[in-house]
């Protein structure tokens, strides 16, 4: 019983999409377009920010993170790397 009570609030994040006040808030200031961009992954708060971190922290950079991303981590990750890469901060 205490494994499904571990994964239940694994499974309600994946079902619970980061809002665009959540994502502003992780990312600080960016236009609609790229909150949208960002919703449409499905990611939650969560999700958002650890991409945020991954990209940010210089003990990521380029070193493999500790835990594989899973597709959402990794579509938003992707989709900043890109922005920051472009020097778009839409």
């Amino acid at each position: 019983m205490a494994r499904k009570e571990k994964i239940l609030p694994e499974i309600q994040r994946a079902f619970n999409p980061a809002t665009g006040h959540d994502i502003s808030t992780i990312l600080g200031p960016v236009d609609e377009e790229m909150v949208f961009i960002i919703q449409e992954t499905g990611a939650s708060k969560e999700e958002v920010l650890q991409a945020f971190t991954w990209l940010n922290d210089d003990d990521y950079i380029g070193a493999r993170p500790k835990r594989p991303m899973n597709s959402r981590v990794c579509a938003v990750y992707e989709i900043l790397q890109e922005a920051q890469d472009t020097g778009d901060k839409r």
